[in-house]
C-alpha cells in the first residue's frame, strides 16, 4: 500500500472531527475497537498504558508525561488530537531526540511506511470483521487508536499515554485498560453529547477510571466535578492524587521567555522547576504530570528527578502560547472553549502588559461565540475575525462581530493569510497579534508564518 492509498483509505472512514452534528447517542460503541484489537492479539498488552481525559490541557499533560518519561530512559508511545499540519502527528514515539525534518513538528512521529504497513495487515481484519457485525462504516478515530496501538507494540514500547478524543465512557481509547487515569480540567464543552452540567460531563470523562486502574490523579477542578471523580476513584479502592490538595504548586516567576515554579507533592518537593511552555495553568499541568510520575514509581518505574526538570524543561507542545515570531511578536494558542480562552486572556494580562495585542479570531461552528469573546476582549485591543479552510470553520459578519466587541475596532476577513497581513499592518513592530479560537486557525497561521521566515 502507498501512502496515497492509505490517505484514501482512511478517508473511506467516518470523520465526527469535520462535522460534530453527525455523532448520535449511539455513534460511539468501543466493543468494536475491543473486537478489533482482540483480532490483532490485543497489542496494548504489551505495554501499560497511561489514559488521560478530560476539557483543557489534557494535551499538554500528555506531552509533558511523556517527555519526562522519554527523560528517565523509556521508550514511550504518545497518542494524541488534533494535529497541526498532519494526522501523523498524532502517533509518536518517543526515545531519544532526533533531527527534525525541515517543515516538521516532530522527530518521533509514524512515518509513512510503517502506517501503510499497519494499514495492509489490519485492513482485511477490519473490512471483515465490518461484513461479520454489518457494521456500514467505522470512525476514522476508531481506526486510528488502532493503528496507535498496533504501531506502540511493533516500537516495543515501554509505556503508552493516550489522550482521549471526545468525552472518556466511549472513546475509542476507552477500549484499553489503563495503569494510570489522568483527569485533566473539566469545563462544559460538547454539551449536546456529553451532558449539559459539569457533574454529567465529569461523570463521561470520570469513566476512564475503571477495572485494572491502579492510579488516578485528578487535576484541579470545580467541587461538582471533583466529587464526581473522586466518587468513581472510590468505587475502584483507588485514592486519587488531586492537584491543589496533594500536589502543592508554587509559582516563582512568570516571564515571556518562560517560568520557574515550585511543586509539592506528599513528602518530596521539586524546587525551581523551569518549563518553556508559558502560562500558570501549564505549571498545573506539570503538577498533574509528576503526580503521574509518584504513581509510576510506587507501581515501580525508576524515574529520576533528574528526568522530570529535564523533561518539563524541554517539553516542545505547539499552538499553546507559542511565540513564533518576534517581530512583530506572534502568539499561538489552540483556547476553543469559554474556560480555556479565560486562561488565556488572564495569561496575556500577565505576560504582556501595556502591550497593544491585536487578536486573529475563528472558531468552529459549534462553539459558544459569545463566551469566547466575552473572555478574550478582556484582553486585546483590536480584532481580526478569519475562517479556517476546515469545514468546521464559523463564518460570521462584522456586524455581529461588533457586537461581540462593541468598545473595540474590528475586522472580517475570508481567509487567515488576508488576517496575518491585516493584523501586522495594525499592531505594527512593537504590537503583539494573538491567534486563536480554533485549533485550525493556528494551524493555518503557524504554516503561514512558517513560510514566510
Amino acid at each position: 500500500m502507498q501512502y496515497n492509498e492509505a490517505k484514501t483509505y482512511l478517508d473511506s472512514f467516518i470523520n465526527y472531527e469535520f462535522d460534530l452534528n453527525k455523532v448520535q447517542p449511539n455513534s460511539f460503541k468501543i466493543d468494536r475497537v475491543k473486537d478489533l484489537l482482540a483480532l490483532l492479539d490485543n497489542p496494548q498488552n504489551n505495554y501499560k498504558i497511561i489514559h488521560v481525559a478530560g476539557s483543557k490541557g489534557k494535551g499538554s499533560i500528555c506531552a509533558i508525561t511523556a517527555s519526562i518519561l522519554k527523560e528517565a530512559g523509556f521508550t514511550v508511545g504518545l497518542y494524541t488530537s488534533p494535529h497541526i499540519y498532519s494526522f501523523l502527528e498524532r502517533i509518536r514515539v518517543l526515545d531519544r531526540a532526533e533531527t527534525v525534518k525541515r517543515g516538521a513538528l516532530f522527530a518521533d512521529v509514524i512515518n509513512e511506511k510503517d502506517l501503510c504497513d499497519i494499514l495492509e495487515d489490519i485492513k482485511p481484519i477490519i473490512e471483515e470483521y465490518c461484513i461479520k457485525k454489518d457494521i456500514d462504516r467505522l470512525s476514522v478515530f476508531e481506526v486510528f487508536t488502532v493503528i496507535a496501538l498496533v504501531h506502540f507494540r511493533e516500537r516495543k514500547v515501554d509505556l503508552a499515554v493516550l489522550e482521549t478524543g471526545l468525552g472518556g465512557r466511549l472513546d475509542a481509547t476507552n477500549a484499553v485498560e489503563s495503569l494510570v487515569a489522568v483527569i485533566a480540567p473539566i469545563s462544559l464543552e460538547h454539551t449536546r453529547i456529553l451532558g449539559d452540567n459539569i457533574a454529567d460531563i465529569a461523570r463521561e470523562k470520570a469513566a476512564i477510571i475503571k477495572e485494572g486502574t491502579k492510579g488516578v490523579i485528578i487535576a484541579k477542578q470545580e467541587q461538582k466535578a471533583l466529587d464526581v471523580i473522586e466518587k468513581r476513584a472510590k468505587e475502584y479502592s483507588i485514592d486519587p492524587l488531586v492537584v491543589g490538595r496533594d500536589i502543592a504548586i508554587e509559582l516563582v516567576s512568570q516571564e515571556i521567555s518562560g517560568q520557574s515554579f515550585n511543586v509539592t507533592i506528599n513528602e518530596g518537593k521539586y524546587l525551581d522547576l523551569k518549563m518553556r511552555l508559558l502560562g500558570k495553568h501549564q505549571a498545573h499541568n506539570a503538577a498533574a504530570a509528576i503526580g503521574v510520575v509518584q504513581a509510576l514509581k510506587k507501581f515501580g518505574f525508576a524515574i529520576s528527578a533528574e528526568a522530570v526538570y529535564k523533561g518539563i524543561q524541554e517539553c516542545f507542545w505547539p499552538g499553546r502560547f507559542e511565540i513564533i515570531s518576534e517581530e512583530p511578536m506572534i502568539i499561538l494558542d489552540g483556547a476553543h472553549n469559554e474556560a480555556s480562552c479565560a486562561i488565556l486572556a488572564e495569561t496575556a494580562i500577565t505576560l504582556l502588559p501595556k502591550k497593544r495585542i491585536v487578536l486573529i479570531l475563528g472558531f468552529s461552528k459549534d462553539k459558544d461565540k459569545a463566551a469566547i469573546c466575552r473572555q478574550l476582549g478582556k484582553a486585546v485591543n483590536k480584532v481580526v475575525f478569519t475562517k479556517a479552510a476546515h469545514p468546521r470553520s464559523a463564518q460570521i459578519t462584522a456586524e455581529e462581530l461588533k457586537g461581540y466587541f462593541p468598545d473595540k475596532e474590528s475586522f472580517v476577513t475570508s481567509n487567515v493569510e488576508e488576517a496575518l497581513s491585516l493584523a501586522k499592518e495594525k499592531a505594527g513592530l512593537n504590537g503583539v497579534i494573538l491567534v486563536s479560537g480554533s485549533l485550525f486557525v493556528v494551524s493555518e497561521a503557524r504554516k503561514i508564518v512558517g513560510e514566510q521566515k
